[in-house]
């Protein structure tokens, strides 16, 4: 068998880092060595022959047949994607503009066993993530996302503003599996990082403007300037996006005005135009602008500095209502406290209208006692219908060579938000459950890596990372249908401001080594030690915002001023060994673990239920296979894996809320019961397919996935063994393909259709049929030109091309209504881009 070289020793190889990090040279085929470990510019996409017949040794495929080499960071260091042992999607930047993303959810459904959507209305600016059934949907920033998030290596802590607008993207990497040894936070479900495009020097840039449906205008734009030759370079990028939403909202007094409720006052009137509309929900106006610096002070230091700030004033999530109760209280459908009906009258013929006014009358009175006794009368309230949120970041990274096997990295970084949303869930003028929140976050981080060499046997990292942060969760909470616990049913009073703040300091270290027993066969080892503490403190008020609310405050027992804690420690390994058939063939198993951190309950009921809950642990064996066949012109990436997910973080039922001792609460704290606890384990097996081709003109890419995963052990009435955890579907698929047409010196023409399939899956931890999300299927078409010279290109675009009406999510409130997040209907776009 031929002998590959793949691993060289720093002292071995003498190494232009500069030129790896995107200075011009003389030769773009030069060898990835590890003597630029963490020196190089991650992403760089090497397309030509000659690059493919240095990376393989081969050389008879033509160049437009030959695909691209993708370069990642996921071991801390260059290398190609195919000699990667792990399951990692990398999606050029290129190859997001073709697809036509535009935010971090467009990715998902280009990586198998993934899932990224924005949250349901309750969730405000947010972003459910699942990679092999493990991740998060919980905005409360006292709950850990299971998928790490990161922007340029900077972890980002909350689901709340992690739907990112991709803008100027070098890469998307997607890493699948646990995270703990490879990621700066431990990442239990797999990782998502977003890497921006370094400053160059090259003084080119470009201007972009699109138009289309509901009145969308969209602008993107970037430049790349030199400040100082050879030393200094600037780079600037920006976007603004407009556009209205797709559900309309509409005052039901004014489109109903026969109806005798409407006639007697009962729904009130808000709106007296002919079209009885008060808005849209699903709409989007956001600006965003990044700015980065790079200087190469000598041959052996690069800094990079990057900034970044959002301005997003986008409307409320789109929601409507699909299914109403035969009955609130009393055994009918008349609600005590606005005497009048709330029944199917409010579900409207077309899926994209709602009813919802985000107003409560003042129906809600002030609790007199613990008891919950209706004192004083409460004025209106009314939620803002907004999803906003402002936002700023900045880091500086910088890359010292200490000698030729020691590089030294450290990236220091802050960010912080303002966000804020408002919900109406009952999408009617009976207010059931209303809210109005905002955020503040804030987070400092800084993270060392330490990379080097042993002589040709064994290439390392060393690292640890400190990260804090603090989020303050600030809402009214106005339920007015949990009259049935408090109040009584024609006086609620489970209406009260929270200010509740939630801190968390995490300090770890890890080692990640790559031992070269020979050419072909690496034994890579990783270890973690990560250290937790949290607190979370309470803060339930009067609307007053002075006086404690007496019905989660107990004055012999308050939960106002109560501050709950948690404390953690965990070890995480990694065990692979990776072997090189052949230069374009490539093997590997692994054994790998990873944790999501414990925390405190955010929404006790009682004080009583101020209870700590335990991390979750994920052990996963896996194995893949990566190839290249057909001299290079196709590709495929195989894995199979076998998971043991333990401590299922999810919310308790009365029958189950315990004390801090873990003994059951007595009926009176334990309904109803807003504990977290750990309530299940589960298993999960699965496999994950990849494959691109490319032929002259045609391309073509798709993923296939499988995942079979359910709970083997309940400890909570909750979950029943053999039950398919929520938002887990089995089969996952996608196919794009496009073909470039030339059109000699006029350019080239290039039509490209996408495909995704999604499963049917449970919406709830009990599998409700009333909440599960049936399979759908959608397609994309994209019709894109660009000129001969590359300077113009313009391109016409539709998303949903068959108009499928269909719904990302469903929620039974618990008052026998049913609400659904439905989707965007079929929207066109066109788009002119100006290369300069």
């Amino acid at each position: 068998m031929t002998r590959i070289a793949r691993h060289s020793s720093f002292s071995q190889v003498q190494c232009d880092c500069h030129a790896s990090l995107g200075k011009a040279t003389d030769h773009p085929s030069r060898k990835i060595v590890p003597g630029c470990v963490s020196m190089a510019i991650a992403g760089i996409m090497l397309t030509s022959t000659v690059a493919a017949q240095a990376a393989t040794g081969e050389g008879s495929g033509k160049a437009e047949d030959v695909l691209e080499e993708v370069v990642v960071t996921a071991q801390f260091h260059r290398e190609n994607l195919q000699q990667t042992p792990l399951a990692i999607t990398a999606i050029t930047g290129e190859a997001l503009e073709a697809r036509g993303a535009t935010n971090l959810a467009d990715v998902a459904s280009q990586a198998p066993n993934v899932i990224l959507q924005q949250n349901g209305a309750g969730a405000g600016n947010s972003m459910r993530a699942q990679i092999r059934g493990v991740g998060q949907t919980d905005l409360d920033p006292a709950v850990d996302p299971g998928v790490g998030i990161y922007i340029d290596d900077v972890y980002f802590a909350t689901l709340t503003g992690s739907d990112f607008a991709l803008l100027d993207l070098d890469r998307v990497e997607v890493l699948r599996g646990p995270q703990g040894t490879l990621s700066g936070m431990n990442s239990l479900g797999g990782s998502v990082k977003l890497y921006s495009k370094k400053a160059t020097g090259k003084d080119d840039g470009y201007l972009e403007g699109t138009y289309g449906s509901f009145g969308r205008v969209e602008l993107r734009g970037s430049g790349d300037f030199t400040l100082v030759p050879d030393s200094l370079f600037f780079r600037l990028s920006g976007v603004s996006r407009q556009n209205r939403g797709y559900v309309s909202m509409i005052d039901y007094a004014c489109s109903h005005p026969q109806d005798p409720y409407v006639i007697a006052g009962a729904y009130p009137r808000g709106n007296f135009t002919s079209d009885c509309r008060t808005g849209t929900e699903g709409g989007t106006s956001y600006t965003a602008l990044r700015a980065s610096l790079r200087w190469l002070p000598s041959d052996a230091v690069e800094v990079n500095w990057i900034t970044d700030a959002t301005r997003d004033n986008s409307e409320t999530t789109a929601t409507t209502l699909l299914d109403t109760p035969t009955s609130i209280f009393s055994g009918n459908s008349t609600v005590a406290w606005m005497g009048a009906p709330y029944d199917s009258r409010f579900m409207p013929s077309s899926p994209y209208v709602s009813y919802a006014n985000f107003l409560d009358p003042g129906v809600t009175y002030v609790p007199i006692d613990t008891a919950g006794t209706a004192g004083t009368k409460l004025g209106a309230f009314y939620a803002n219908p907004n999803n906003t949120l402002n936002a700023y970041g900045t880091s500086i990274t910088v890359d010292w060579k200490l000698a030729d096997d020691l590089v030294l990295k450290s990236i220091s970084a802050y960010r912080h938000y303002n966000s804020q949303f408002g919900d109406d869930n009952s999408a009617s003028p009976v207010p059931l459950v209303l809210e109005e929140a905002r955020f503040t976050h804030r987070q400092v981080s800084e993270e060392l890596r330490l990379n080097g060499a042993w002589g040709s046997l064994l290439t390392y990292t060393l690292g640890g990372i400190y990260f804090d942060y603090t989020t303050y969760y600030a809402a009214r909470e106005d339920d007015p249908f949990l009259a049935l616990f408090y109040g009584g049913p024609a006086t609620p009073t489970f209406d009260f401001l929270q200010n509740d703040p939630t801190h968390t300091k995490t300090k770890a270290a890890f080692f990640n080594g790559a031992w070269h027993l020979a050419d072909e066969l690496t034994l890579n080892t990783g270890i973690r030690y990560t250290s937790e503490d949290k607190t979370y403190t309470y803060h339930r008020l009067n609307i007053d915002g002075a006086t404690p609310y007496l019905v989660l405050s107990n004055p012999a027992d308050p939960l106002n001023g109560r501050v709950g804690e948690f404390n953690g420690s965990h070890v995480d390994y990694r065990l692979d060994l990776d072997y090189q058939w052949t230069p374009t063939l490539m093997s590997y198993a692994g054994y790998s673990t990873g944790f999501k951190g414990g925390g405190v309950t955010p929404r006790p009921y009682y004080p009583e239920q101020v209870i700590g809950f335990g991390p979750e642990t994920l052990q996963s064996y896996e194995l893949g296979l990566k190839s290249e066949w057909l001299d290079h012109s196709l590709r495929a990436n195989l894995a199979v894996f076998h998971q043991q997910y333990d401590n299922y973080q999810a919310f308790a039922t009365a029958a189950t809320c315990v004390d801090a001792s873990g003994n059951l609460l007595p009926p009176q704290y334990a309904n109803p019961c807003g504990e977290y606890q750990n309530v299940a384990n589960a298993v999960g097996k699965g496999a994950e397919a990849e494959v691109d081709y490319l032929l002259g003109g045609l391309s073509i890419d798709t993923s296939l996935s499988y995942l079979d995963q359910h709970f083997t052990s309940s400890k909570s009435t909750s979950v029943a063994e053999g039950q398919v955890p929520p938002g887990i579907g089995k089969v996952r698929a996608s196919a794009g393909v496009q073909y470039k047409l030339n059109l000699g010196g006029l350019g080239s023409l290039t039509p490209r259709v996408d495909l995704a399939y999604s499963p049917h899956s449970c919406g709830d931890l009990a599998c409700d049929a009333n909440v599960d999300n049936p399979a759908y299927t959608l397609a994309n078409a994209r019709l894109s030109y660009d000129s001969g010279d590359r300077k113009w290109s313009a391109a016409l675009q539709v998303t949903n091309l068959t108009d499928k009406v269909y719904y990302l999510s469903r929620v039974n409130t618990g008052a026998g209504y049913l609400d659904g997040q439905i989707a965007p209907p079929r929207q066109w776009a066109i788009t002119l881009r100006r290369e300069f």
